[in-house]
């Protein structure tokens, strides 16, 4: 792929780090016990 794996790190970032319950989705939230 021509993605630079700078922004393939950061997407993978993005996914992967938590998150302000206010910036989560309904999806997300319905996982949180």
């Amino acid at each position: 792929m021509s993605t630079p794996s700078s922004a393939r790190a950061t997407g993978y970032n993005k996914m992967n780090t938590p998150r302000p319950a206010n910036e989560r989705s309904p999806n997300e939230l319905a996982k949180i016990p």
